[in-house]
């Protein structure tokens, strides 16, 4: 992970912005829409970036173990990591459905 994107983590692990609380609790009805439409068009690009994962990394990471001929043991062992050290699918899986979690259905 490159230095500015790890700062840019800590600094928003730091310093919170806490607008699902915010949007909660402003009894808006407007703004309640526009931020369920924000995270809906959220959670479609993290939708779109596992397909683009899929394609890209998780597709040629497997055919080149395959011509690699590694045992079935082997290959059953090694996991596929982000730039993080996290293992990359269940990564972006958790952090897709989170996102899908942050809609509020009423106020």
């Amino acid at each position: 992970m490159s230095r500015h994107h790890r700062n840019f983590l800590r600094h928003l692990s730091a310093n919170p912005r806490p607008l699902r609380n915010l949007v909660f609790s402003a009894g808006d009805p407007a703004l309640l829409e526009a931020y369920n439409s924000a995270v809906q068009s959220l959670k479609q690009f993290r939708d779109a970036h596992m397909i683009i994962v899929t394609l890209y990394v998780v597709l040629p990471a497997k055919r080149a173990r395959a011509a690699t001929q590694e045992t079935e043991e082997n290959r059953e062992n090694v996991r596929l990591q982000g730039t993080g050290g996290t293992d990359m699918v269940e990564f972006l899986k958790s952090v897709r459905d989170r996102t899908a979690e942050a809609r509020i259905d009423s106020i």
